[in-house]
């Protein structure tokens, strides 16, 4: 038997963003996660759309204000800016 229940899974949802979240920045990236969200909100209701919000907000960069911010390593300053670990070494976003 089918679910009858308009939108999608919770699940289904959740590894969609996760994917789109990790490609660079394109023109209609925010517009699909948050379409994907609407259709989880549908089907499971508010605190779905809060999680999958979180989790779409949440990346791998960081401002380089402070030291010891990324957990690896003595730490240090990078200076201003946004830096990102990508292929095994950090570069400035």
């Amino acid at each position: 038997m089918s679910d009858e229940r308009p939108g999608m899974d919770y699940g289904d949802v959740a590894k969609r963003v996760k994917r789109i979240a990790k490609l660079p920045d394109y023109p209609a990236k925010k517009n699909l996660i948050n379409s994907l969200i609407n259709q989880a909100e549908t089907r499971e209701g508010k605190r779905a759309k809060l999680s999958l919000q979180k989790m779409a907000t949440e990346s791998s960069s960081f401002s380089g204000r402070g030291c010891i911010q990324c957990g690896i390593g003595n730490g240090r300053k990078f200076g201003d800016g946004i830096w990102r670990y990508e292929g095994g070494k950090w570069t400035q976003v």
